[in-house]
């Protein structure tokens, strides 16, 4: 059984990526296509440009078993309003997790809050004009937690996010960094983390991300990870692989692949994915994309 987890940067066993919407499909014949293709006209020339054109109003589902899935509902504007991420917390019994994060968006269609069900965090999106600036965590009764701020080059693509927390006298203190690079074609295929050194106060390179393999299909796989920031798509083609390395060794701590099975338009119909843990552990799993309108 697979665990749907929120997306993470933290390496373990089986990790699973967040999985967006895209316009409502019929059945047709699937087709087996390599993650590896490449196309030259991968699609949209602006990395920043919502691609929730493609599904507004759409609901989909990466299912494993009917306790085990992700939803991501998009409004009729293809704005994600509302992800949920839920699994078989007790093997044998039908108790569940779930995560649910919502998103509310302004006239401008900036996106400015986001509400963790449940637990009651809400986090709050600061503009420039149209540019994000930071996002700022709160807990139940306003008080803040944390604080991500960002910066983005001349091509509109995220490059840096500084996470501050915030002590008991609300005098915040930065204590991790992100890095982003992108490839030829506009995809994330690097994060770098960064925690401060307590003695040296400064910042030290610890783990490295690498995405790769990208196919030339628009991608319907968005990169969803704290402060969730689903309206700057960081991905145009889907992933084949991602390796976690762990830069004080030089060695991957976790490394997973991708296969696609595609309908004959292009979208997803399933992802099997090859996770290896070490220790030569793999564990294959397959989920099934199903999509609905959104109610």
């Amino acid at each position: 059984m697979k665990k749907p987890v929120k997306f993470s940067l933290l390496p373990k066993a089986a990790i699973v990526f967040a999985i967006a919407c895209t316009t409502l499909i019929t059945a047709c014949r699937d087709e087996v296509i390599a993650p590896a293709t490449r196309s030259d006209n991968p699609g949209n020339s602006n990395p920043n440009e919502n691609s929730g054109q493609l599904w507004k109003g759409k609901t989909v589902q990466l299912k494993w078993s009917a306790l085990d899935f992700q939803k991501l509902e998009y409004n009729p504007a293809g704005q994600l309003i509302r992800y949920t991420s839920q699994y078989n917390s007790v093997q044998g019994t039908d108790q569940v997790t779930k995560f649910i994060q919502q998103f509310d968006y302004d006239a401008q269609n900036r996106l400015v809050k986001k509400i963790a069900i449940g637990d009651g965090l809400i986090t709050y999106y600061s503009y420039n004009g149209p540019v994000l600036e930071k996002a700022t965590e709160y807990n139940l009764i306003g008080k803040p937690l944390v604080e991500y701020v960002f910066t983005f080059n001349n091509q509109q693509q995220l490059i840096t996010q500084v996470k501050f927390f915030f002590e008991t006298d609300d005098q915040k203190r930065e204590q991790e960094k992100s890095t982003y690079r992108y490839d030829e074609r506009g995809n994330l295929n690097e994060v770098g983390l960064y925690y401060k050194d307590p003695v040296t106060q400064q910042f030290k390179l610890t783990s490295v991300f690498h995405f790769s393999d990208f196919d030339d299909k628009v991608n319907v796989i968005p990169y969803l990870n704290s402060p969730y920031l689903p309206h700057i798509p960081f991905w145009k083609n889907n992933p084949g692989s991602k390796k976690v390395e762990n830069v004080t060794t030089g060695a991957f701590s976790a490394e997973e692949s991708y296969t696609y099975v595609y309908h004959e338009n292009g979208l997803p119909n399933k992802r099997i994915t090859k996770a290896e843990v070490g220790q030569d552990r793999t564990f294959t799993y397959e989920g099934e994309f199903l999509y609905t309108e959104t109610k």
